[in-house]
């Protein structure tokens, strides 16, 4: 599956829309956050964020208690 999704495009679609909707955003989120604001899909960005550190466009913050789910998670920011 994740070679189709890379054949296909849309593996650097969903990051190229992820990474600039938390550019735009400016705000340290978690994943669940960034979907639910943004109005994504919550496990594609949930799989895009690690895709984009690895990039070296977004990094990896502090755990928060998430808004959405009420859980701690690993929180995420665009790198500029």
């Amino acid at each position: 599956a994740g070679d189709a999704i890379t054949k296909s495009g849309k593996r650097d679609s969903d990051k190229a829309k992820v990474l600039a909707w938390l550019r735009e955003d400016g705000m340290v989120l978690t994943s669940a956050e960034i979907a639910h604001n943004g109005g994504f899909c919550r496990y594609m960005t949930a799989r895009r964020l690690p895709d984009l550190e690895r990039d070296g466009l977004v990094r990896r913050c502090l755990p928060q208690t998430c808004s959405i789910t009420g859980h701690k998670a690993i929180t995420w920011e665009a790198v500029r």
